[in-house]
């Protein structure tokens, strides 16, 4: 092996290669692929056929975080899910705002209705994907929810989101809601924006472990500007035997692109796929 690539003797002829996987090959290793490469056991697990079967974008079934035209989304429902039935997506959910968070023209309880009815109306004359009834509801600074749980009840899918007070009130909001049982998952938990605002630093072993135990999955947010949470935290996630929930949270068809974002981030924290529930 040098600069030019590798070089073996083979019926008395010089055989030269400059494909990555000929060198794994070479040296009696499974290939490896870029994203694994993080110099911790990656070698040894090669020499042993035993590295991890990771999460790749065709293993995503649906979307369950996005908006539409009913809060602040730019497309309508119909056209979301056109989208993603190009995307080969089975299912998708449209979660609008719930109606405290005024400024993305959230959705009162009688609204959140009207959006069910247009759903179900859409679902009857669309085929090959299924669109799912969801809301992304507020978490309030008491930690209680937007809506009452006679609105939730009608939901088929609750993201439960922190967009106020971005403090470590969070921990106590957060521990409180995940009781909550029509809560599905933790939307952008950290809060991070990129350039705006740092990820809370919360006792996130506290948070987790409450999570798994009732079976609250923890949503890894694809937006370009949030990637949250971030790569640091997923193993800690898994180590409390959490779920992950791979979302978009999409205003627009051309945002649901953006889940090659997300698949990236678990790739390098090398989560499998019995490790997303989407």
């Amino acid at each position: 092996i040098n600069e030019y690539g590798l070089f073996k003797l083979e019926d008395n002829q010089l055989i030269a290669s400059q494909k990555e996987e000929d060198i794994y090959k070479a040296l009696n290793l499974d290939y490896v692929p870029p994203y694994l490469r993080g110099g911790t056991d990656e070698i040894s697990l090669a020499e042993k056929s035993k590295l991890p079967k990771i999460i790749e974008l065709k293993d995503i079934k649906g979307d369950c975080h996005m908006h539409s035209t009913y809060s602040d989304g730019k497309n309508t429902i119909q056209q979301m899910a056109q989208k993603a039935k190009e995307l080969n997506y089975e299912y998708i959910v449209i979660t609008d705002h719930s109606q405290s968070l005024k400024i993305a023209n959230g959705l009162s309880p009688e609204r959140l209705i009207e959006k069910g009815k247009e759903t179900q109306e859409i679902n009857s004359k669309i085929s090959g994907i299924h669109i799912f009834h969801g809301s992304e509801v507020d978490i309030l600074k008491d930690g209680s929810l937007d809506y009452k749980n006679e609105d939730l009840e009608n939901l088929d899918f609750v993201v439960a989101s922190v967009h106020s007070k971005f403090d470590e009130s969070c921990e106590e909001r957060y521990l409180k809601v995940i009781e909550n049982p029509f809560v599905n998952v933790i939307g952008h938990m950290t809060t991070q924006e990129y350039g705006s605002r740092k990820p809370l630093e919360l006792n996130y072993d506290k948070i987790f472990e409450k999570a798994a135990k009732h079976n609250v999955a923890i949503e890894i947010n694809c937006s370009s500007r949030r990637n949250d949470i971030p790569s640091d935290l997923i193993p800690l996630a898994l180590k409390h035997g959490c779920k992950f929930f791979l979302n978009t949270d999409s205003h627009s068809i051309k945002q649901l692109l953006n889940m090659q974002i997300g698949v990236n981030l678990l790739k390098a924290a090398r989560v499998k796929k019995e490790d997303i529930i989407n």
